[in-house]
């Protein structure tokens, strides 16, 4: 009974409150906000914008033992979590389910496939559409996409702005010689498919085939390229399907040609029915190239490729953006006597350098730039996220840039610090865009407590934290003390304090109470308010900023717990604070001198701790918990005294 109890209170919390207790980014640069909560060790992570400035996050984790599973979750440009914290298995089918692919659409629906190992499906290839508010579009356990009678190789997803799933598959025979067949499968945003079963054969050979991918032009056909090796020299091909699902080139296009092998691609749609390509090299020096393949199978770069860059050292990891100005901004690191610098050019789409022929170094510092990752900008222009290392013995910390389509360096020259914690291993960066001019990052953070996927937002100013700093809330007697202090204040602002009890919480409700206007422009202010509390329990306020334009920003939120001198019946309040590391206090009120209990509970609701306190008191008591020896992630805590029972969430932090 107690567990189901608890499971109810739990996923009751979990889906509808999460998102207004934890939802402000941290405005610490050595802290950053946990977005996923009771992860193990997140893999093969990726995200996609969702078009209105927040994200969908999918990955790879293995939560119960030998179990591996796919999850996903989304959130908006404050942090909010849209649905659960500890994320959404994408199908509720038993077996492991393992390198998941996902693509977006800068919409509130994105498509994911992975390799199911159900006892039927022996690591067939499954996809899912899913939609913002975590709900699974093609039933509970996702459809079937290749049948399993080859051994799958790789895979590709895409999805176009009709919700069209494009998947193009590279499967390999199990007997000898090995045959390699390239297939495609397109299905309906309603599931339907668009060829038969296991897909339609684009190529066969046995030259050895991987890394496949399509690109959907927005007329129903896509371009699909894939790698093979042919002759020991790895080349880049492609092939253009239209939506009847006829190859439109007799020969797939040679898009790196045939003279040196290649260390992978990476590839964008520059406009419909243009493509463009970008490639590193294998040799001893290595160089980027890049070519735009058209619809009709023609190469505008020349027959072969063109070379990038004309630099000295190795230029390699070639990340690329289409801006918004309808040119190619092209990054790469140069790595020149042990030295890793980033660099980025502008491209017009007939492939001319807009900027000198070797391109502009993103940051001026001594430590060494890799790993980066680029997303259009404004006008013409690109930012960019990165992770820099002064040192070996420390390890790299985030660093983000915006570069002006005039090759003007917007934020710090040295680059802008996102996450700089030197004692954690940052992996699987990626960055999107806030649309307010600012950007998102996420990355995987390794700590000695623990590995999570964590994020931070960077606003249009460059800062970490909007123009309101210092809020704060305290309870004096029967009155919350609001303050807060506003730096180069525009006198176009006015701030509204908004307030939520813990019941108007699970639907998100706020409430204004006061409103007060700006005192003067271009200066730093400070700001006091006086709210009344007439009732027992928790309560939250928060801070809205207005603008004559219409924007409106928020402030953190504050919890403030509230208890009269001399209650007339018998509860307990939310710990405070919430989330903690450390210690947190729980106050509990009786009506009468009496034993109170408090179990703690972990996320799978197994008992880790009991508490029993016989001094107690008619009217407030409070328990100071010490929560140091837990690993961070959700707890409950279950309340007994005499015959009132309660149970509350706490969250446990680093």
């Amino acid at each position: 009974m107690l567990r189901s109890i608890l499971l109810s209170t739990f996923y009751f919390l979990l889906f509808t409150f999460t998102a207004s207790l934890f939802g402000q980014w941290i405005t610490n640069s050595e802290l950053n906000t946990q977005l996923v909560f009771d992860s193990t060790n997140p893999v093969n992570i990726s995200s996609f914008e969702d078009g209105n400035g927040g994200a969908f996050l999918f990955w790879q984790d293995t939560k119960s033992p030998a179990s591996a599973n796919v999850f996903f979750l989304h959130f908006d440009n404050y942090g909010n979590v849209s649905f659960r914290a500890d994320g959404k298995s994408v199908s509720r089918t038993s077996g492991e389910k393992k390198n998941p692919i996902a693509a977006g659409n800068n919409s509130h629906t994105a498509v994911v496939v992975w390799n199911d190992y159900s006892s039927a499906s022996r690591g067939a290839l499954y996809g899912q559409l899913v939609k913002s508010n975590g709900i699974l579009l093609w039933n509970e356990s996702g459809l079937k996409i290749s049948g399993g009678q080859n051994t799958l190789v790789n895979c590709g997803a895409a999805l176009d702005q009709k919700n069209t799933s494009y998947f193009t598959f590279i499967e390999k025979s199990d007997a000898a010689p090995t045959e390699y067949f390239l297939k495609l499968q397109v299905l309906s945003e309603a599931g339907s498919a668009r060829f038969p079963n296991d897909g339609m054969l684009l190529s066969k050979s046995y030259s050895a085939k991987n890394n496949a991918s399509v690109f959907p032009d927005e007329k129903g056909g896509c371009f699909v390229l894939w790698g093979e090796n042919e002759n020991k020299i790895y080349q880049i091909h492609a092939q253009y399907i239209d939506d009847r699902g006829k190859l439109l080139w007799k020969d797939a296009v040679d898009v790196s040609g045939n003279s040196k092998s290649i260390s992978g691609y990476h590839a964008l749609l520059a406009k419909p029915g243009l493509l463009y390509v970008y490639w590193q090299n294998i040799g001893k020096q290595k160089t980027i190239f890049h070519q735009l393949v058209t619809s009709s199978g023609k190469t505008l770069l020349g027959e072969q490729h063109t070379l990038v860059a004309k630099q000295t050292g190795n230029q390699i990891n070639p990340q690329a953006a289409l801006a918004p100005d309808l040119t190619l901004m092209l990054s790469w690191v140069n790595d020149f006597n042990g030295r890793k610098n980033i660099y980025l050019q502008k491209f017009k789409l007939n492939g001319k350098a807009v900027w000198n022929s070797e391109g502009i170094s993103i940051a001026k510092t001594r430590g060494d730039q890799f790993g980066q990752v680029i997303i259009p900008g404004e006008k013409g222009g690109a930012i960019l996220a990165w992770l820099g290392q002064t040192g070996q013995s420390q390890k790299p910390a985030v660093y983000a840039q915006k570069v002006s389509g005039k090759k003007e360096l917007l934020w710090n020259e040295e680059g802008t610090p996102i996450a700089v914690d030197k004692k954690s291993d940052k992996s699987y960066l990626s960055l999107f865009s806030d649309q307010k001019g600012g950007v998102i990052v996420l990355f995987k953070e390794k700590q000695k407590e623990g590995t999570g996927i964590y994020g931070q937002r960077l606003f249009s100013a460059k800062t970490l934290v909007s123009q309101v700093t210092d809020y704060s809330a305290k309870v004096v007697e029967d009155s919350v003390q609001l303050t807060w202090t506003v730096t180069n204040e525009s006198d176009l602002f006015t701030y509204k304090i908004e307030k939520m009890n813990e019941k108007d919480a699970v639907e998100n409700i706020w409430q204004s109470t006061a409103s007060v206007y700006s005192s003067s422009a271009g200066k730093t202010n400070e700001y006091f308010v006086s709210e009344p509390l007439d009732a027992a329990g928790t309560v939250y306020f928060r801070l809205s900023q207005f603008g004559r334009d219409g924007e409106k920003k928020f402030s953190e939120i504050e919890k403030i717990t509230f208890a009269p001198t001399n209650p007339d019946k018998t509860y307990v309040l939310q710990n405070s604070p919430n989330p903690f590391s450390g210690k947190t206090t729980i106050v509990f009120h009786l009506t009468k001198q009496y034993e109170a209990k408090f179990e703690i509970f972990n996320s799978r609701i197994e008992k880790i701790k009991e508490v029993i306190l016989t001094d107690t008191q008619a009217g407030k008591n409070k328990l100071v918990f010490d929560g140091s020896s837990l690993t961070p992630g959700i707890y409950f805590y279950r309340f007994t005294s005499g015959d009132f029972v309660d149970v509350k969430k706490m969250v446990v932090t680093k």
